[in-house]
C-alpha cells in the first residue's frame, strides 16, 4: 500500500456519532424522548454494517474539535424532535466529520398516540436510511481509488457495490473479497464479508471454477475466524448464524443467532426464527410469537431491510399445520412490501397446501412478474434446498 494512500483508507467499519436529537421543548418527558431516540438509533445500528458512539450533548453544545478527539466518528448525525398532538416529526442529517459536508438529509412524521412506539419506530426507520447512505457514500468515496491504495476495509465497502447475477460477476466478487482479507488477515469484517458472500455464490449456484465442497469449507473457515476475531460484532454473529445455519453447523448457529436477538434486544428475530427452524424447533417460533404478539407487530411495522421476522414465521406456521395463519401473516408483509417475489412465492405455496389452486397460480404469476428474468419456480425450490440442506421438516410441506 503507499504511503500517500491514508485518505483512502479506514481499516475498519465507518464510525457515527450519535448526538441527542434537540427537543426544543422544557417538558421533562420530551427530553427523555429526545435522548431515547439516539440511543435507540444506535441499538437498531448493532445489526447492520457500521459502528456508533453516543454523546448525552445535542451536538451544538460541543465543538467539532471536542467530537473528533473525544469519539473519532467518521461521520456525525444531528437532528431534531418535534412532538404533535397526535404524533412526532423529525429532521435528520448525516454529515462528514472531517470537513463538515452534508452528506444525506431527512424528514420523518408519524401518527399516534403511543409515543414510545411512535420513537421506536422513527429510530429503525433513521438507522435504516443511514445503513443504505453509508454503503452509497463509501462506495463513492472509494470508487476511483486504485485498488492497491485500498485497505481491507476499503475492498469490502468495493464488495458492496457489485452485483453477482453473472458467473463472470460472481467471479470478480470473490476475488475481490479474498484480496480484502489478504490485505489484513486480522480485520474480522472482511472474513465475515467473504463468507456471506460465499454463501451468495452458492445460493446462486455460480460456477466460480472451484468445487461448491471447497467453497462450503472456505466460507466456513472465514465465518470461524471472523467469529475469533470479534466476538461482539451483532452484524458479523449475524452473518456467522447465516453462514453456519446453510452451510455449516446448525447448532452454533442456533447459538450465534440466540446471541444477536439477545444484544439487539429482540430487534433480530427473524435470525433467530430461522435457526429454530433449521434446528427442527419450529413451535418454539409460533410459541415466541404468540407470547411476543405486540413487539412482533411493531417490528414488522419498521423498515424492511431489519423485519423478516413475520416471514419467517410464516415458514414455521407452514411446517406445524397452521397454513391458515401463515397466509395471514404472507399477505400481511406483502402488504408491506408488495414488490418482494420471494413473499409471493412463499404465498404461493401456502395457498396450494390448502387446495386454493387458482390463487396459487395467481401468486405464482405475480412472483414470476416482478422477479428477475431468470428467476421462477425451479430456482425457488433449489434456493429452499440450499438454504434448508434437505431438513425434511421443512422441505416436505414445499
Amino acid at each position: 500500500m503507499t504511503s500517500g494512500s491514508a485518505i483512502a483508507t479506514r481499516t475498519r467499519i465507518p464510525m457515527l456519532f450519535l448526538s441527542t436529537f434537540e427537543c426544543h421543548s422544557d417538558n421533562k418527558q420530551a427530553q427523555f424522548y429526545a435522548r431515547k431516540l439516539s440511543s435507540d438509533i444506535g441499538r437498531w445500528s448493532s445489526a447492520l454494517s457500521y459502528q456508533t458512539s453516543q454523546s448525552a450533548l445535542p451536538a451544538n453544545t460541543l465543538r467539532d474539535p471536542e467530537i473528533g478527539a473525544q469519539f473519532h466518528p467518521d461521520y456525525l448525525l444531528t437532528g431534531d424532535l418535534q412532538f404533535l398532538d397526535e404524533g412526532i416529526r423529525a429532521s435528520v442529517v448525516m454529515s462528514e466529520a472531517r470537513e463538515g459536508l452534508h452528506m444525506w438529509a431527512q424528514t420523518y412524521q408519524f401518527d399516534g398516540d403511543e409515543t414510545s412506539i411512535l420513537i421506536d419506530k422513527l429510530a429503525g426507520n433513521i438507522a435504516a436510511a443511514i445503513a443504505f447512505s453509508f454503503a452509497k457514500i463509501e462506495r463513492e468515496r472509494l470508487k476511483d481509488v486504485p485498488e492497491d491504495q485500498l485497505d481491507a476495509w476499503g475492498l469490502v465497502a468495493r464488495c458492496m457495490g457489485l452485483s453477482m447475477r453473472t458467473n463472470q460477476e460472481a467471479r470478480e466478487w470473490l476475488r475481490i473479497g479474498r484480496l480484502a482479507v489478504q490485505r489484513d488477515e486480522n480485520y474480522a469484517e472482511a472474513h465475515a464479508n467473504l463468507a456471506d458472500g460465499i454463501r451468495a455464490i452458492l445460493l446462486a449456484s455460480f460456477d466460480c471454477d472451484i468445487s461448491d465442497e471447497d467453497l462450503k469449507r472456505e466460507a466456513l473457515h472465514h465465518c470461524d475466524r471472523a467469529m475469533i476475531l470479534d466476538e461482539d460484532s451483532v452484524y458479523n454473529l449475524y452473518r456467522g448464524s447465516r453462514v453456519h445455519r446453510i452451510l455449516g453447523n446448525r447448532i452454533l448457529a442456533l447459538q450465534l443467532a440466540e446471541r444477536v436477538n439477545e444484544l439487539t434486544q429482540g430487534r433480530s428475530v427473524s435470525t433467530l426464527y430461522q435457526a429454530l427452524i433449521a434446528n427442527g424447533k419450529s413451535q418454539q417460533v409460533v410459541d415466541h410469537a404468540r407470547a411476543h404478539t405486540k413487539e412482533i407487530t411493531n417490528l414488522a411495522k419498521g423498515p424492511a431491510i431489519l423485519t423478516k421476522g413475520s416471514a419467517i414465521l410464516a415458514t414455521a406456521q407452514v411446517i406445524v399445520g397452521m397454513n391458515s395463519e401463515a397466509e395471514a401473516e404472507l399477505r400481511g408483509c406483502i402488504s408491506r412490501s408488495p414488490s418482494a417475489y420471494l413473499l409471493w412465492m412463499r404465498l404461493a405455496n401456502v395457498l396450494a397446501l390448502q387446495g386454493k389452486n387458482d390463487e396459487a397460480r395467481e401468486a405464482l404469476a405475480e412472483a414470476i412478474r416482478i422477479g428477475p428474468t431468470d428467476w421462477g419456480l425451479e430456482a425457488f425450490l433449489r434456493r429452499l434446498r440450499i438454504t434448508w440442506r434437505g431438513n425434511p421438516d421443512i422441505l416436505h410441506p414445499k
